[in-house]
């Protein structure tokens, strides 16, 4: 379906606001996102924006977060069609995930605007990005 006009770079930053409001609301519900460094809390923020609310159908992985065993969780998410399906970016996630709860974070993740920035860019390298394409 095609657009009947462009839209502002304000009218898509606002969209995506309240998009990424949404998701994080998700992902800080998710087990195991109080004890998680931020290159971790940016990992589950991208399991939201990809899944929603995806931990209650995954118990051995929400059973890990829970206990702070992020090393299992991460081990859980690779072991799942998730990571089949998508992509390479599946290695990031469960990287991010499996050093969730090391004192050392990514130097790259500073406030919200960059781990928006990475979520577009990993929306864009998946068939779930197509509305990010779009308007971007």
């Amino acid at each position: 379906e095609d657009f009947p006009r462009s839209m502002s770079k304000k009218e898509v930053d606002a969209l995506f606001d309240k998009d990424f409001a949404h998701h994080l609301k998700i992902a800080a519900a998710t087990p195991g996102y109080g004890q998680a460094n931020q290159t971790g809390k940016a990992a589950f923020i991208d399991l939201a924006f990809n899944m929603g609310k995806w931990w209650p159908k995954w118990p051995n992985t929400s059973d890990a977060l829970s206990q702070g065993n992020f090393s299992l969780a991460a081990n859980e998410l690779q072991d799942s069609a998730w990571y089949g399906q998508v992509g390479s970016r599946a290695d990031t996630v469960v990287g991010l995930v499996a050093s969730a709860g090391s004192s050392v974070t990514s130097t790259s993740i500073v406030n919200n605007n960059i781990v928006k920035n990475d979520i577009i860019q990993a929306a864009k390298q998946e068939n779930t990005g197509q509305l990010v394409n779009r308007i971007s």
